[in-house]
């Protein structure tokens, strides 16, 4: 998978991990999803295959139907969902990573500065007005003693940071590290030295190529106007060659494309 989707976009080799840790959770999801809509809602199999989903061929289907009907399987998806089911502090960023909000917050601060926990979790944490959350209260008693304590000067981060580990990705996203550690993972928010070295690099090329083309484009031009020029004016002698030494054609590579060569 690493090679396929080297093949589909430009990443350096650095972020290997970052790609097989990301196809990994979104595989997971798409089970999941597939399972919640095609096996849960159905009581039986004969239900199930009758409302297969398209994309997924037929016997694949049935061994699926046969893997999630295990009992040693069901038992592993029950303690996941228990698992799953005793956060109280979930996020409501959908597909955005919390990479792009630290950009995000970050471009917002008139002094561009890194934003803090706090005012990232207020951004991660904000709930629709109408919907359920089964998380609402605690994270609304959360987010006001932060909004408290900032208007009261004091510092909201303690607030975020009580209680139990969060783990090294608390509020930085996949991957991620506080800048200032000694952790070898860059910071989500700032590029690798390659990614930047590689940018510039491309950025380069194009901008030499473009200069090319421009120069060429030029000097196109100008062999064109001396041309009708010199027919214009046959009693004057211009090679257009010395004033457009660079343009060669593919049949003579000592002329230009307009005039091959000769001179008016």
């Amino acid at each position: 998978m690493w090679e396929y989707t080297r093949e589909r976009y430009i990443i350096p080799d650095e972020g290997k991990k970052w790609v097989n840790t990301t196809l990994n959770d979104s595989w997971r999801v798409y089970k999941s999803r597939v399972k919640k809509k095609y096996y849960s809602r159905f009581e039986s199999d004969k239900k199930r295959l009758e409302n297969k989903p398209e994309d997924i061929p037929l016997e694949d289907f049935k061994q699926l139907l046969n893997y999630w009907a295990d009992e040693e399987v069901q038992s592993i998806a029950e303690d996941n969902a228990a698992r799953r089911n005793s956060f109280t502090e979930t996020h409501t960023l959908g597909p955005q990573s919390l990479a792009q909000v630290r950009d995000k917050l970050k471009k917002k601060d008139p002094n561009q500065g890194e934003p803090s926990d706090a005012q990232v979790y207020l951004e991660t944490r904000e709930r629709k007005t109408g919907r359920d959350y089964k998380t609402t209260k605690i994270v609304d008693k959360r987010i006001k003693r932060i909004k408290r304590m900032m208007n009261q000067g004091r510092d909201p981060n303690l607030v975020v940071q009580r209680g139990k580990s969060k783990g090294r990705g608390w509020l930085l996203g996949r991957n991620g590290s506080r800048l200032g550690t000694s952790s070898s993972t860059a910071d989500p928010t700032t590029q690798d030295p390659y990614v930047l070295e590689l940018t510039n690099q491309i950025r380069q090329n194009l901008e030499t190529e473009l200069e090319d083309k421009v120069n060429r484009k030029v000097q196109e031009n100008m062999a064109m106007l001396l041309k009708k020029l010199g027919e214009a004016n046959p009693g004057m002698n211009l090679d257009v060659g010395n004033f457009c030494a660079t343009i060669s054609s593919e049949a003579d590579g000592n002329g230009t494309p307009i005039t091959d060569g000769a001179t008016s």
